[in-house]
């Protein structure tokens, strides 16, 4: 069985410390690595993000070179986020009409 060191468990504390205070009200996270066995060439993917904005939409591809870049990503995206609640009520009313076309066809 794996276990976590006390300084892992402190660091990983922290980090969510470091999530809490960044996250907006209604948005949420998906993060971690992703290990594949490719053989020889087996290596972790440098940390996968998503990032479920205010609004409500998904971000599944997070830009950035490192974990810490694509955090900074998702953050940008959250700034960028629309706050007026009729425009994302009217967005998301749309959204669910082409799914809802595109189901019925």
């Amino acid at each position: 069985m794996t276990k976590l060191t006390k300084r892992e468990c402190a660091t990983l504390d922290a980090a969510m410390e470091i999530f809490k205070k960044h996250t907006a009200f209604r948005a949420s996270w998906m993060l971690g690595p992703a290990y594949y066995d490719h053989g020889e060439n087996s290596k972790f993917t440098v940390g996968g993000v998503t990032y479920f904005d205010s609004a409500g939409f998904q971000h599944s591809y997070i830009a950035g070179g490192s974990f810490s870049e694509r955090v900074q990503s998702a953050l940008d995206i959250e700034d960028a986020v629309e706050k007026d609640e009729a425009v994302i009520r009217q967005r998301k009313i749309d959204r669910l009409k082409r799914e809802l076309s595109e189901l019925s066809a």
